[in-house]
């Protein structure tokens, strides 16, 4: 007897697997670096200004996560750190930049300090000779509010009485903030007086003139004239009077002398021009001369 076999089937089920491909975007780029502040001024040495930056792409959007490098284009004037801490060290004016990627941005910081004390550091209380310089210059140390020198001020001296002289009137502290002046004395003998000051700041110098030492006080001598009669006198100063003069050097024009007493006379018979020294003597035998 015939038995029909069931019919076997094969289902074969083919799977077709898609690979999604995204349609991602391009990573965005910075483009524009805005540093703030934009501007700032620094009124003391050691002052520190936190500078922040904003960074944005080619659309104006602002990108965040991205790292800045800071820099100073003058060290000498001000410092940054890596978190953009900058320190003002020295007086004058600076780039800041921060840096990200391809794109930068910058700020300026000056350094300004404001004078706020000012400091006697030499030269009062000394004792020489009237009309004589001080072996010592008088020297100032100008500050800002916190203590720190500040180079680059000018820094006036002036008489104040005894009426000598100061060379220069105005001196420029120098990196630790000094200035000083070379102090002539006057003629008076006793105290003489010397300010330096800067704005309302000012420091007052004190010092004892006392006799003045032998010297010729005469410069220069006026011009005479050909066939003119000439008369004029050597003056002195310091030293104990009577003084006695004298020609040590040199010659003066053809028909003029010099007596003992001082007088430069005579007529000059030609034109021309002369240099001679003198010297005084005074009573105690000391001596003084000038060409």
């Amino acid at each position: 007897m015939y038995v029909p076999r069931p019919l076997a089937y094969l289902a074969i089920t083919t799977g077709f697997v898609l690979a999604a491909c995204g349609s991602g975007t391009e990573p965005r780029v910075a483009s524009e670096v805005v540093v703030s502040p934009s501007v700032q001024t620094a009124q003391t040495i050691g002052q520190m200004v936190q500078y922040s930056a904003v960074v944005r792409d080619a659309q104006g959007n602002e990108l965040s996560g991205r790292t800045v490098e800071w820099t100073s284009t003058d060290p000498a004037v001000a410092t940054i750190d890596a978190t953009g801490l900058a320190t003002a060290v020295g007086v004058g004016a600076t780039t800041i930049r921060a840096t990200v990627e391809a794109a930068s941005g910058t700020a300026t910081l000056s350094v300004e300090p404001t004078p706020s004390q000012m400091q006697e550091v030499a030269g009062n209380g000394q004792t020489a000779p009237a009309l004589s310089t001080l072996p010592t210059d008088p020297t100032v140390r100008v500050l800002d509010g916190a203590g720190n020198a500040i180079p680059g001020v000018s820094v006036t001296f002036q008489v104040t009485s005894g009426g000598g002289v100061v060379s220069p009137g105005a001196a420029t502290t120098d990196g630790n903030g000094e200035a000083s002046t070379e102090w002539t004395l006057g003629s008076t003998e006793g105290t003489q007086t010397l300010r330096g000051s800067v704005g309302g700041l000012q420091v007052d110098f004190s010092v004892t003139a006392e006799e003045p030492l032998l010297s010729v006080a005469t410069l220069v001598l006026p011009d005479a004239r050909a066939t003119l009669d000439y008369d004029e006198s050597l003056g002195a100063v310091g030293g104990t009077p009577p003084y006695t003069w004298s020609l040590v050097g040199g010659s003066p024009p053809s028909g003029i002398s010099v007596s003992g007493s001082g007088d430069v006379s005579g007529t000059p018979g030609s034109l021309g021009s002369s240099t001679f020294t003198v010297q005084v003597t005074d009573v105690l035998g000391d001596t003084a001369s000038r060409a």
